[in-house]
């Protein structure tokens, strides 16, 4: 029997292959990919929604310290980045270590200008929510006619 295959799922066995031959070649390192594997953890999940006179960034940032983030606005880039520690502080030996830990940054390019002097931003239960007002030359203005 034949079967079509999407060019997705056949670019998702191929990556799936792949990665199992280079594994292979560095076991040491397996078991750290094999729990990271898939879990999307070099990027921060992010949710861009425009709203009616502004941008709201929603980043998914669980179990950090306000105090580790750090957001920056560049123009049109959005950047925020979480920097943490892998020493724990404890001096206790690590046996397994699943938690993401080290420096994570994500560089967002908005599609209009922002009101910098208004930009606002909240961390609450692992979501950091960023809200930025656009620039009032980019509101959209109905305009009638006589």
């Amino acid at each position: 029997m034949l079967q079509r295959m999407s060019s997705r799922s056949l670019a998702g066995n191929m990556d799936a292959h792949l990665y199992d031959i280079v594994e292979s070649l560095f076991p040491a390192q397996s078991m750290f990919k094999r729990v990271y594997r898939g879990a999307g953890f070099e990027s921060m999940p992010v949710d861009v929604l425009d709203k009616e006179g502004e941008i709201v960034v929603l980043v998914d940032i669980p179990g950090k310290d306000e105090k580790s983030l750090r957001v920056e606005l560049d123009g049109m880039k959005l950047t925020v980045e979480s920097t943490d520690s892998l020493d724990d502080g404890q001096g206790d030996e690590c046996l397994i270590r699943e938690r993401p830990s080290g420096v994570f940054k994500r560089s967002i390019k908005l599609p209009v200008s922002i009101d910098s002097n208004k930009v606002s931003s909240t961390y609450t239960n692992g979501v950091l929510e960023i809200v930025l007002p656009k620039q009032d030359q980019f509101r959209v203005k109905e305009i009638p006619i006589n």
